[in-house]
């Protein structure tokens, strides 16, 4: 239990739990000026035949804002600054009833955001921090309104959560995106920023387009490709953000992300050309990801000779009337072509998800999704003098968590499925074996997952520092919320939840696999927690 404990320990580091022992300060909503900057606007637009005729016509108005000045920071590549993301999380849950089926659900508070690393850049970090303090604010607020309204008679889920994406994390330029849509409910779902990372002044969209009508036009082609809901695309106010600039949007090396209605959509330098400042874009660290485009094609200086690169994805298939038959993949680089057939079988289809290019100091990487069965998983292919090499398969269902960005520090979901069907996420390095995960840090999280108490079940008792303090008992009824697993230990941490979250505490508990089930505490686990949910 040593071991554990000292494994244990560690969370405090790189997960902040507020359900264990959360402070009454920390608690307390706190009021402070919104920093997002809101833009009324006014619909004078006509309606016409084409839905799409208003998003692509120029606007015949000149714009407010100032010419872009700012002279781009003078580097030939960026160095990555390996910042962190952390989640602040508790929740209340009840047991329930329905005609003998016994199930959990739960009110759910989680809040992730961005800490660094070191304080190199300190006024666009104070922007950083200043956003997440407004957004923390917020979410507690209505976290507690949501719990009253939930004690009363909820039998449904209810989750006050906010996601971090950082699609540019270097010296360069410094770009994020946090989802989350239960904070309004007229609020279209992301607050997106942009900074020059050494100076922190923020970046805006009319900064980055010089020419709207080619902008809009691209942003239509690329949501029709990756099949954007034309309800989405036609929405108003979304055209007349494109137009005045005031879209939510996250800055990539080869392009720009757009956020709007709980949807992203990737728009590439290719689809750009003319119609934006090249200074933006670019100056990417020596290692680093690259979203391929929903058409399967991906253009941009992979080797730094000056000279734009082009990718394509050809999906061969044994019966041409057969779209779900692939046989193999032809990946076109530049001129050359290579068919690929390891690890390609069932379904190849860019529709099922994102693929992801990776450049580290010696090779290219790339990361397809696959049919299997009914699901999708990964597989990985190499690029070094002159040949694609298929590596693998990804190992127990992992999956990229979101955008990655840093090949030395990749979030990925792994298949845990010990506390009903579930996954759980940590850090991976992607660079030390052939672009197949290595796992960095030995405890797997999660956020959702809340089980009762059927009877009184062993456990080790931690402090704030994660250290056992006592041998105790998750008591019989208690509503528990899964937040960590080290498989190195067979160790769950638990968080024991309240009403009032700051009486939440956590503790450990041991698992041992017994024949084809599993024990908690030395308890089978079906007789010590119900609300289990398994898929299937």
């Amino acid at each position: 239990m040593k071991k554990a404990a000292a494994v244990l320990m560690s969370l405090a580091i790189v997960l902040t739990m507020a359900g264990c022992g959360k402070s009454e300060e920390t608690k307390k909503t706190k009021k402070s000026k919104k920093t997002k900057k809101e833009t009324e606007i006014t619909d004078t637009t006509e309606t016409t035949e084409d839905p799409y005729i208003s998003m692509i016509e120029p606007s015949t108005t000149e714009s407010d804002e100032p010419t872009d000045t700012t002279p781009a920071p003078v580097a030939a590549s960026s160095t990555a600054l390996h910042s962190e993301l952390y989640t602040d999380t508790f929740g209340y849950g009840k047991l329930q009833d329905s005609d003998g089926y016994k199930y959990t659900t739960k009110v759910l508070y989680g809040m992730e955001y961005i800490e660094f690393s070191d304080s190199k850049y300190l006024d666009m970090q104070r922007a950083v921090v200043s956003y997440y303090e407004m957004l923390e604010s917020e979410l507690l607020a209505i976290y507690d309104t949501k719990l009253a309204d939930y004690k009363k008679d909820s039998k449904e889920n209810i989750y006050v959560e906010a996601t971090t994406y950082i699609m540019r994390d270097d010296s360069y330029i410094f770009s994020y995106a946090v989802k989350h849509p239960s904070v309004k409910e007229d609020f279209d779902g992301y607050d997106t920023f942009n900074y020059w990372t050494e100076s922190g002044e923020e970046i805006k969209l009319n900064d980055v387009i010089t020419n709207n009508y080619l902008f809009i036009a691209a942003v239509v082609k690329c949501g029709m490709q990756a099949k954007i809901p034309d309800e989405s695309l036609q929405d108003q106010t979304f055209q007349d953000s494109l137009r005045d600039g005031t879209c939510d949007f996250a800055l990539t090396y080869d392009g720009l992300y757009i956020f709007f209605d709980y949807f992203q959509l990737k728009v590439p330098l290719s689809e750009l050309k003319g119609a934006y400042n090249e200074k933006y874009f670019g100056h990417e660290p020596e290692e680093y990801f690259l979203t391929i485009n929903a058409d399967a094609t991906l253009q941009y200086d992979f080797d730094r000779d000056g000279n734009e690169d082009s990718l394509l994805l050809e999906a061969k298939h044994e019966d041409p009337n057969d779209p779900y038959s692939v046989s193999s993949i032809a990946i076109h680089l530049n001129n050359d072509v290579q068919e690929v057939k390891e690890g390609i079988w069932g379904e190849f289809n860019p529709e099922y998800g994102e693929m992801y290019l990776m450049k580290t100091e010696d090779a290219l990487y790339l990361y397809l999704t696959v049919g299997v069965d009914e699901g999708t998983e990964y597989v990985a292919y190499e690029y070094a003098n002159g040949t694609w090499t298929y590596v693998n398969r990804f190992d127990d269902g992992e999956y990229f968590y979101a955008h990655p960005y840093d090949p030395h520090d990749v979030k990925m979901s792994r298949y845990i499925g010990i506390f009903g069907t579930n996954f759980m996420y940590s850090e991976y390095d992607l660079t030390k074996n052939h672009g197949l995960p290595t796992l960095i840090n030995p405890i797997y999280f999660t956020e959702d997952n809340f089980i009762c108490a059927t009877t009184d079940v062993p456990c080790h008792q931690l402090n704030d520092n994660y250290e056992v303090i006592a041998e105790t008992t998750i008591p019989k009824g208690s509503i528990v919320q899964i937040l960590a697993y080290t498989p190195d230990d067979n160790q769950f941490l638990l968080s024991i939840c309240f009403e009032d979250s700051t009486e939440n505490y956590c503790v450990s508990v041991d698992v041992a696999k017994d024949a084809d089930s599993y024990t908690i505490g030395g308890i089978p686990l079906s007789d010590a927690f119900t609300g289990l949910n398994y898929a299937g």
